[in-house]
């Protein structure tokens, strides 16, 4: 009896861990779900990494552009950052101080390029606004060109923010 509940609780946390990951299938064995969540966590960890270095940049350049009475405009720039997580999984973060950003915009552009969204966070800090989209290739042998998504969404973001864009 002990054991069965162990095996019931085991199979309950196992499902709990994949519904976390950004893959959505099923089929794990418990040794590939172990894997796949470790990766998933390093490369969270390397995300957390390069949002801390663009956060120090950000900063230092805010304390420039004050210096230089242009803060108003550098805060305003949003940043755009694409990542393949899987063969064709997608995670889009749009980070903005402007809330103009008008979600139907954002999802018609991924639907356009191919890309259905599975998951989408919204997170208000204060300083600034983070969307977090996750998404998934349509046709998983076309793919999604990320390259035209990002020129896509800086049109957009910067046409909804009424920012001159620097090429």
């Amino acid at each position: 009896m002990k054991e069965r509940e162990r095996r019931t609780h085991m199979k309950d946390l196992t499902a709990v861990l994949a519904s976390l990951l950004p893959s959505q299938s099923n089929k794990f064995t418990i040794p590939r779900l172990l894997d796949e969540a470790t990766r998933h966590v390093k490369n969270l960890q390397e995300k957390i990494e390069k949002l801390k270095q663009v956060r120090n940049e950000l900063s230092e350049e805010r304390h420039i552009s004050c210096m230089e009475n242009d803060m108003k405009l550098l805060q305003a720039v949003p940043v755009i950052d694409i990542n393949s997580c899987f063969d064709d999984f997608l995670e889009v973060n749009i980070f903005s101080k402007w809330k103009k950003l008008l979600l139907h915009d954002l999802i018609h552009v991924f639907v356009e390029e191919g890309a259905q969204v599975i998951n989408l966070t919204y997170h208000d800090s204060g300083n600034g606004f983070t969307y977090t989209f996750k998404l998934k290739a349509l046709y998983t042998r076309v793919g999604v060109d990320t390259s035209r998504i990002r020129d896509r969404l800086t049109e957009l973001i910067y046409a909804a923010t009424d920012i001159v864009k620097n090429n």
